[in-house]
């Protein structure tokens, strides 16, 4: 197992900045994703780390020794590609063997090496095969089977699983992340699917614009988004997001929102007013209910629903000032369109950001309880 180190990486092609003062850190065994949406970077950095592409400025050390001049061959790098790359003229066996020919691996040792790898992604028996015979499944794994038979100290993955059906997509995900937590080997990923980063990484780093926005694990990265993007970007369904602006009422500093007055405090004083926030929630965390119950809330339409099977998005809007925002809804009443719903809102998990920038979530919390929101929304 080997640190990978990543220092002040800058990268520019033809007057355009890709990259911007990257700096990122792989433990020892560890998995992370490079998560973002297309032209973020995220390839760049990969194939940087590989040997395809060089840095005009920072360093890249993998185990303690700098490797940012070195060629591809001798990074000690294994290699997924998009597509695959397999020899469509070579068998599994000779594919997998392509490699340790080129280091010169003895001829036992590197049958042996073929024998476990093959086992290790289940192929046994497939070795005779040619690309052309097998499934995109296990084109897959012959792939992945040729870069760990050379015993890469870093295995780099680029969208490996992008060729894939849905179905077959969430097979082999388990498979990859259960044969790199069994082999140890510290692994970078790239994807702009946040559910196969959420799923596989012990860390994501969230790219926009060539500049890392948020490096932290799936759980931080959805509880404490760091900026709007970020906010944005991870969670399917998408977070609900309201700008507003902050003032006094009475004696509290708060902001207006779907029709009712949310109190917030930073802890350390009065908040400023007049300062404008953009307020997320969670679609899970928006609680729908029939009109006809005892319970109270803010009076809503329901305009669309969709059902994803165990649960249903509900979009729905406010009678009063018509704003509209989705609920997640795993209960079994689930309401139709056209009906008319009382909603409300799990104050203490929403989200307060700056609403001028994309900036840090400000430290002002949002102060009310639960309890005392349902008292003022009429129950």
């Amino acid at each position: 197992m080997s640190q990978l180190s990543l220092e002040r990486i800058s990268k520019t092609f033809r007057g355009v900045e890709v990259l911007r003062d990257i700096h990122l850190q792989a433990e020892p065994g560890e998995f992370i994703c490079l998560l973002g949406p297309s032209g973020s970077g995220k390839s760049t950095i990969l194939r940087m780390v590989g040997g395809f592409e060089t840095a005009d400025l920072g360093t890249i050390s993998l185990a303690g020794e700098e490797i940012g001049d070195l060629p591809p061959n001798r990074r000690n790098i294994g290699f997924v590609f998009q597509d695959y790359a397999l020899f469509p003229h070579l068998t599994v066996e000779e594919n997998i063997a392509f490699g340790l020919k080129c280091k010169r691996t003895a001829a036992e040792e590197s049958k042996a090496r073929i024998r476990s790898v093959l086992d290790i992604v289940g192929l046994t028996g497939l070795e005779k095969r040619y690309p052309k015979q097998l499934s995109g499944g296990q084109q897959q794994r012959v792939a992945i089977a040729r870069a760990i038979a050379l015993r890469p100290a870093l295995l780099l993955l680029d969208e490996p699983l992008s060729n894939l059906d849905a179905k077959l997509r969430r097979q082999i995900r388990l498979e990859m992340r259960a044969l790199q937590q069994e082999l140890g080997i510290t692994t970078i990923m790239v994807t702009h699917d946040q559910e196969e980063a959420m799923t596989m990484a012990d860390r994501i780093a969230v790219l926009q614009n060539g500049v890392i926005q948020q490096i932290g694990t799936p759980l931080e990265l959805y509880k404490s988004p760091a900026n709007l993007f970020v906010a944005g970007f991870i969670g399917d369904p998408p977070i609900n997001l309201y700008p507003c602006r902050s003032k006094r009422s009475g004696g509290a500093v708060g902001i207006s929102v779907l029709d009712t007055f949310l109190e917030i405090s930073c802890g350390t004083g009065v908040p400023p007013e007049d300062c404008d926030y953009v307020l997320g929630i969670r679609p899970e965390d928006v609680l729908l209910s029939p009109v006809d119950e005892g319970r109270g809330g803010i009076a809503a339409t329901v305009d669309v629903v969709e059902y994803l099977g165990s649960a249903a998005l509900v979009h729905i809007r406010t009678a009063g000032s018509g704003t509209k925002l989705c609920a997640l809804v795993h209960s079994k009443w689930i309401p139709g369109s056209g009906d008319r719903v009382k909603l409300q809102l799990v104050v203490e998990n929403a989200l307060l950001f700056h609403g001028d920038t994309t900036g840090a979530v400000t430290a002002i919390e949002i102060k009310d309880s639960a309890a005392a929101y349902a008292a003022r929304s009429g129950s």
